[in-house]
């Protein structure tokens, strides 16, 4: 039995509920009707376009991504996925961002707030109207064998924006840094890349989750099966980026991840308790890059303060004025060192 009851054989049933959609040799059943409760939903979900320049930031804007995203307040915040928009070599975010709403009608908007461990990110419209806003109150308590829908924003006439599935039997797979996928959603539903950002949502309309690319290293994945980060984890971030509603964000020079277990024990064996994150890039121009932080150190502590999570270390940025030194201790090579870093404004395609 699953921690929720669920039998193991769930996972075999469970693509039988949609008719063979994932069973491998069984014929594909009819797409089920949307309730009209989850047609009504589609005018807040839209299209996110991703632009980059060739060159050192002087070329022409040429697109590097699209997905899906929605609002969530009728001011213009709009919920996403954040990887998509990043340059993996150069870990650079996309300096422009159009959204594109069914009815035809774009709109740029500005990158406000991510975190790339939950792989989301907040964008805020350029102008302020009422937009059409999914409720973001709901929590994210389903059980396995319910069935859930995914929206998509608009590509073309010929292709459904909205995806039927169930939710999936819990997972237990440890590929998600040390049980961390046992957080998310998990789902059988046949999402299209470009879907990925939109809400996941109830028979009823509730609001329980972001869909999220599938993790390439997992073994344990078959077809069909997806994720989504809760609404409640999102909400949490959502309430920081409430408390300091700007644009201005400080920076370290640092890109940072969620940290893998080898990296966890090295913790445990110098902290004696489990914290910390990962160096995963360091600009070589920025203030970490002139410190000599490298990659592959291990955050842990800054002016005292216990480093947890990536949000963490960005609470404590939005707490400090620019130009402030601070103090950080670094595990490298199984032993702790410190550096001074001198915080400096973040440039807007810094990724973290």
């Amino acid at each position: 039995m699953n921690r929720d009851g669920s039998n193991q054989n769930a996972k075999i049933l469970l693509p039988v509920l949609l008719g063979g959609l994932f069973a491998g040799n069984l014929a594909p059943a009819q797409e089920p009707e949307a309730p009209a409760v989850i047609e009504a939903l589609v005018p807040a979900v839209v299209r996110v376009t991703g632009y980059m320049r060739d060159g050192a930031g002087r070329g022409e804007y040429r697109m590097f991504a699209e997905s899906t995203g929605f609002f969530v307040d009728e001011s213009g915040l709009l919920f996403t996925v954040y990887d998509k928009f990043v340059s993996p070599t150069e870990r650079k975010l996309c300096e422009k961002f159009e959204i594109t709403r069914h009815d035809g009608q774009t709109i740029e908007a500005r990158m406000f707030l991510v975190d790339p461990v939950l792989n989301f990110a907040v964008l805020k419209m350029a102008d302020e109207e009422n937009y059409p806003a999914i409720e973001r109150t709901a929590t994210s308590e389903v059980s396995s064998g319910d069935r859930v829908w995914a929206v998509a924003g608009p590509r073309s006439n010929e292709e459904s924006p909205i995806f039927a599935g169930v939710i999936k039997a819990e997972n237990n797979s440890t590929i998600y840094l040390e049980g961390c996928g046992n957080e998310l959603i998990d789902t059988y539903i046949e999402l299209p890349a470009f879907a990925h950002g939109g809400p996941l949502v109830t028979d009823n309309g509730n609001l329980i989750g972001i869909n999220m690319p599938r993790k390439k290293e997992c073994p344990d994945e078959g077809p069909g099966e997806e994720h989504a980060t809760p609404i409640a984890d999102v909400n949490r971030i959502l309430e920081l980026l409430l408390a300091y509603p700007t644009f201005e964000r400080k920076w370290l020079g640092i890109s940072v991840r969620h940290m893998g277990r080898d990296s966890v024990e090295i913790v445990r064996r110098v902290m004696h308790k489990r914290c910390g994150i990962l160096v995963d890039f360091v600009w070589p121009e920025g203030p970490s890059g002139k410190a000599d932080i490298r990659s592959g150190d291990i955050l842990v502590m800054v002016n005292d303060e216990i480093v947890m999570t990536t949000m963490h270390l960005e609470s404590i940025l939005f707490r400090t004025e620019a130009n402030t030194v601070l103090e950080l201790k670094l595990i490298r090579d199984g032993a702790l060192l410190t550096q001074r870093v001198r915080v400096e404004q973040r440039p807007p395609w810094a990724a973290l």
